[in-house]
Formats: C-alpha cells, sequence, structure tokens
C-alpha cells in the first residue's frame, strides 16, 4: 500500500484518540521520515494538535462520506466540514492547498442513507449465518412453548389411582391413614407445570396453609421488576401526543404536536415520567398563550400562509407573528452581542499586566470562537476587534530578572501558543464578514472599523443612548 505524503497547507481527517476523525488542516510539520510530527488546526472547535502520520487520513470524497455519514449528529462536526469546504484559509499556518474535485454535496450526503449501514447489515446477515448448515434444512429453530413458572400460590396436585372402581368403592382413610399414605405416595409429575408448582400444606383440620415469602425473595422481585422497566423503558413504542387549541377570537381549531423535541431513546422509566409531565406543564402554558392571542404557532402560520384569501383577523395575525419573528431575532442578536463583550472583558481582566491567569485566557478564547458574531456587532464595538490585534502579539507576563537564567515553563509556553493562534483566528474569521474591495492589513482592518464606527456615531448623535444601544443593523 503506497504511503501517504503529506505536506503543509493539506486538508485532511485527523483522529485524536477518543474522538472521531475530525476536519482539519495541516499547519506545519516537525522532524522527518517516520518520527515526523504533524501540526494540524482544527475546523469547527478552531483547536489545534501534534499528531503522528497514522492518525491522518486524506481529505477525498470516500472517507468524507463514510466520516459524516458516521459523525454527522457530532457537535460542531458538520460546521467544522463547511468551514473547511468554503473558508480553508480561516486556520493559521500556510495557504491551503486545493480540494479534489469530485467531492459530493455536504447535504446529500447527510440526507442518504450511509454505506456504514449497509455494510453493518450485511456484517450482522454473515453473522447470523456462522453454523447455519447448508442444504435443505431450516436455519431457524423449532418454536417451543415455555414452561408457566408458578408465581407461589399453592395448587392442590390430583390424585391418579390405578383402579377407579377401587378408589370408588374404598372407604375414605382417617387422618392417621391419610398422612402416612400421602408419606409414602411417590411423587408422581403428570405436567411440566406441576414441576414448579408449590407442594400442598394444610393443617390438621385440613385448612390450606399459604407458603411464607422471605425477604430475600421480594428484593431478588424488585430487582428482576426494575430491570424490566428499564428495559421497557427504552423499547415501548408511544402514540404520537397532540393537543387541540381553540382561539377565542375566530374559533378556529388548531392542532398542536406534543412531541417535536421528544427525546429518541428513554433511559428510564423516571426519565420518560419526568419528560412527559414537564411536556404536559408546557403544554397547557401553550394553550393559553394561544387562545389569548399572545403565541402564534408554526402550524398556524403555514395553514393561513396557504390560504388565497384571508379575512382581517388572519392578515392581523401574520402580522403579529412576523413582528414577534423580528422581536425574537433581535432580542438573540443583542444577547450574543453582550457575550462578545462580557467575554472580551474578562479575557482582559485574566490577562493583566501582574499574575495574569493564562489558562483561564485560553478557556475563554476557546468559548470567544464557538461565538457567532456579526459584522454590526463590530462597528459599534471596535475596541474588540483591538483586543484581538493585542492578543496576537501576547508573549505572557514579564520574566524576574533577579533570576539568574529566567525561562518559562512548558505549559505556559503552550497556553501562550494557543492564546496568539486562536487570536489570529478570530481575526481572519472577523475580516471574513466584511466585503472589502481591497485587501486589508489587521492593522489597516482595524482602521475601517474606526471610520465605520465614526459613521455610525454620526448618524446616532441625536439619537438617545438606550435607543442606539438596541439596534443592530446600520441606521439610515
Amino acid at each position: 500500500m503506497v504511503k501517504v505524503v503529506y505536506k503543509p497547507g493539506d486538508l485532511v481527517f485527523a483522529k485524536v484518540r477518543g474522538y472521531a476523525p475530525w476536519p482539519a488542516k495541516i499547519t506545519d510539520i516537525k522532524d522527518k521520515g517516520p518520527k515526523a510530527k504533524f501540526h494540524v488546526f482544527f475546523y469547527g472547535t478552531y483547536e489545534s494538535a501534534i499528531l503522528k502520520h497514522n492518525e491522518l487520513y486524506p481529505f477525498n470524497n470516500a472517507n468524507l462520506r463514510e466520516f459524516v455519514n458516521k459523525n454527522h449528529f457530532r457537535k460542531n462536526y458538520t460546521k467544522g466540514i463547511a468551514d473547511l469546504l468554503t473558508n480553508p484559509d480561516l486556520a493559521p499556518g500556510p495557504k491551503a492547498n486545493p480540494l479534489p474535485g469530485d467531492l459530493d454535496d455536504l447535504e446529500t450526503i447527510i440526507s442518504t442513507p450511509g454505506s456504514q449501514n449497509a455494510t453493518d447489515d450485511a456484517s450482522s446477515t454473515a453473522n447470523s449465518n456462522v453454523g447455519t448448515p447448508s442444504g435443505n434444512v431450516s436455519a431457524s429453530p423449532m418454536p417451543r412453548k415455555p414452561y408457566k413458572i408458578s408465581d407461589g400460590t399453592p395448587t392442590k396436585r390430583p390424585a391418579v389411582p390405578a383402579d377407579p372402581q377401587k378408589a370408588m368403592s374404598a372407604p375414605t382413610p382417617g387422618r392417621r391413614q391419610s398422612q402416612r399414605s400421602s408419606k409414602d405416595e411417590p411423587n408422581t409429575l403428570t405436567s411440566p407445570t406441576q414441576a414448579f408448582s408449590t407442594p400442598q400444606t394444610s393443617s390438621r383440620s385440613g385448612r390450606v396453609i399459604k407458603q411464607k415469602r422471605f425477604g430475600y425473595e421480594d428484593g431478588a422481585s424488585n430487582k428482576q421488576e426494575a430491570g424490566s422497566n428499564v428495559m421497557r423503558a427504552d423499547s415501548q413504542i408511544d402514540d404520537p401526543r397532540k393537543i387541540w387549541v381553540k382561539r377565542k377570537s375566530t374559533g378556529d381549531m388548531i392542532e398542536i404536536s406534543l412531541d417535536k423535541e421528544k427525546p429518541e431513546v428513554w433511559q428510564s422509566e423516571r426519565h420518560k415520567l419526568s419528560w412527559n409531565m414537564a411536556a404536559a406543564h408546557n403544554a397547557m402554558k401553550l394553550k393559553k398563550a394561544v387562545e389569548l392571542g399572545q403565541f402564534i404557532p408554526e402550524e398556524l402560520i403555514q395553514e393561513l400562509k396557504a390560504k388565497t384569501e384571508l379575512t382581517e383577523e388572519e392578515k392581523q395575525d401574520l402580522r403579529r407573528a412576523a413582528q414577534l419573528k423580528i422581536r425574537r431575532e433581535k432580542l438573540a442578536w443583542l444577547r450574543r452581542e453582550d457575550e462578545m463583550l462580557e467575554t472580551d472583558f474578562k479575557i482582559k481582566k485574566a490577562l493583566q499586566f501582574q499574575n495574569p491567569d493564562i489558562e483561564e485566557g485560553v478557556k475563554l478564547l476557546q468559548k470567544l470562537l464557538q461565538l457567532e458574531v456579526e459584522s454590526f456587532m463590530l462597528v459599534k464595538n471596535p475596541q474588540f476587534f483591538d483586543t484581538l490585534l493585542k492578543l496576537k502579539r501576547y508573549n505572557g507576563p514579564k520574566l524576574d530578572p533577579k533570576q539568574p537564567n529566567p525561562t518559562r515553563p512548558e505549559k505556559e509556553k503552550r497556553h501562550i501558543e494557543s492564546i496568539q493562534t486562536m487570536a489570529d483566528t478570530m481575526s481572519k474569521k472577523v475580516m471574513a464578514l466584511f466585503t472589502l474591495k481591497k485587501s486589508h492589513t489587521p492593522q489597516s482592518f482595524f482602521e475601517f472599523i474606526q471610520e465605520r464606527n465614526a459613521e455610525f456615531l454620526e448618524k446616532t448623535k441625536n439619537m438617545p443612548e438606550q435607543k442606539m444601544l438596541l439596534l443592530t443593523e446600520m441606521p439610515n
């Protein structure tokens, strides 16, 4: 088998122990030959690692289909694939090498059944045929009726006399005689059920005495019932649940599904019960909001859009739904902006001049890379990009000159390198949000952002500060 030769800038799948093969880019290669160390940058998570040659896979169509089908449900996996395909130069290091031209579309790969499922089915079929005799002999075993095990209730064993005529003419034996005969009588079983039945116990008067159940038997039965409950919770199939809500203004009946976010697998009966109770509670709140007109479900919006002629009430519902959607999007935008500024403040505090917490700064930068930043957020807050420029040049705390040979620990060096790399990646991600007529360096881009900020302040100079802070786009 020909060994693949990698070079800096190649796009690959990189495998770290305990994780799936992840979309990545080779940023640097240390040493040569079998001991070569490959520095890789992971898309989607924006982390880096040093791996060996046997932990890398070429980024071709076969590996793309296989790994995406297996791992597309993982957090940030499809995001990483999309970053690699659309913006590979987001990673630091040399420019990314071109990809093969026969790659399939990501949505097509996810929507079509993976080849892995077919392989698993084939392997399971093959395994099921192992040891099956060939020819005309049927592979399926003959079904047998299971034995019925008694639940502990005493049952009377019928006596089968050898000669029915003698049994009818024989006198009824006394008490002692009946006890002696019951001891001498052989224990004949006429059915499999009798083998598991509880022996008959009676008092001198003939009253049936029930057998005692001991504590360890109850504990065992409880454990069996608990285990069966867990298995039953996972295998039980529930019918889809829906509620009908009547709007007071129009009298329309609206059908709302309650199982939109239902888990595919129940962890236990308690998990299932708690989820159903929470769903019922939310359903009652939703029902009240719909009846009062405070919330318009998506089902009703789609139904109204499908109509050709709408009443004035229905038109008002559509307008209200559009306003609610705009408000939700604006609220989500402002929350992301607030999170960006709060993270920026925490990074400055963690990496202060005296006694910096470098490890905390690395964690905050990783959190910042996951945040969806938009272009107008930078126009309103240009100091955020200035922080990124300073982090790219960050060299750690000042060494003590009183020491004879002041050196930094290896862990601190790695953290400083990670901070510089992530700051460079975040600055490239931010610059990609703007459509620029000419190429900009990070410093010239910061000047461009300051010009846009001055324009924004000029347009909002007569606007109240509270209203200005709530803007999510540049005013006209």
